[in-house]
């Protein structure tokens, strides 16, 4: 009898640690590539000396030069999309 006692209440606690790890799972701020690349800009902008403003304006025309063909509003506008629908699959055809 002690022993199941011991498994359910061992049992419930880690379903109550597993709640815990979820709610800060589900509170986190940002995604995982923004906290990947975060550090990377934070090292150019400070690296020009410039802002992230205008590290990102500069990223940006850089992309676009890079990629003339790509019409990169559309793009923004289509991962909106994406975003607000959920359709991962989602993708404007040209």
């Amino acid at each position: 009898m002690t022993d199941i006692i011991t498994t359910i209440t061992a049992m419930q606690n880690e379903i109550n640690n597993l709640k815990t790890t979820q709610k800060v799972i589900s509170q986190r701020k940002y995604s995982y590539w923004s906290t990947k690349m975060f550090p990377k800009y934070q090292l150019l902008a400070e690296y020009f000396d410039i802002s992230y403003t205008e590290l990102y304006k500069n990223l940006y025309r850089e992309m676009q030069n890079l990629y003339p063909d790509i019409d990169l509003n559309q793009l923004k506008e289509d991962l909106l999309l994406r975003k607000q629908t959920g359709n991962m699959l989602y993708f404007r055809c040209h």
